[in-house]
């Protein structure tokens, strides 16, 4: 994802490159002066609040379902109720540092390296 003049978030595949411009999806061509930033998505983040959001679920069914089988009650005591709600919830706040931000300026610069022969 490219943010673009801080009112333009463009999304997608970068299929052309050339000496100051990129075009996104054939169709967007952007100059590289006119972007500033870059966001990358951390797809380890992503993969361990996708499992933190199942493993709390699956955590909070499976203990349900095993205490009623069991004739046990409560069936769901505030203890596990607490504490898949707190895994779900962690999976949560994890989710909302999908992507990474990087503004560009003195410390990040976009340059297109031509490895053409």
């Amino acid at each position: 994802m490219l943010k673009i003049n801080d009112t333009l978030n463009v999304y997608g595949r970068i299929t052309s490159l050339e000496d100051s411009i990129l075009q996104i999806n054939n169709t967007i061509e952007i100059e590289l002066s006119r972007i500033n930033a870059v966001y990358r998505e951390r797809s380890l983040l992503q993969f361990i609040s996708k499992g933190a959001l199942v493993g709390g679920l699956t955590y909070f069914v499976l203990t349900g379902f095993n205490r009623s089988l069991n004739r046990e009650y409560p069936i769901l005591p505030a203890s596990d109720i607490a504490i898949s709600a707190g895994v779900m919830g962690g999976a949560m706040i994890l989710s909302s540092f999908k992507y990474k931000q990087y503004h560009l300026g003195e410390k990040w610069q976009l340059k297109i390296l031509d490895f053409s022969f």
